[in-house]
């Protein structure tokens, strides 16, 4: 992902994944959307998808950030 051209998701991944719950990735994965402001400065960036995964282990959570970022404060009305 060195190249902005490529750069599609904002990937996280956790080294030490031994005793790591389904739960605990969600729950991680709700604190960080949780965090509008942030949403929208990977989006300015150029990702568009949020990935936390395990290192080891298969399971994960992909959440696109479009849905997350809260963008209608930000339209103008008529």
């Amino acid at each position: 992902m060195s190249s902005m051209v490529f750069r599609s998701g904002f990937k996280i991944n956790i080294l030490n994944d031994n005793n790591l719950k389904e739960s605990e990735i969600i729950e991680i994965s709700k604190y960080i959307l949780s965090n509008t402001p942030f949403i929208r400065q990977l989006m300015s960036i150029g990702f568009d998808t949020l990935l936390i995964k395990g290192k080891t282990t298969l399971m994960g959570q992909k959440y696109a950030l479009k849905n997350y970022a809260n963008l209608n404060s930000y339209f103008i009305e008529k």
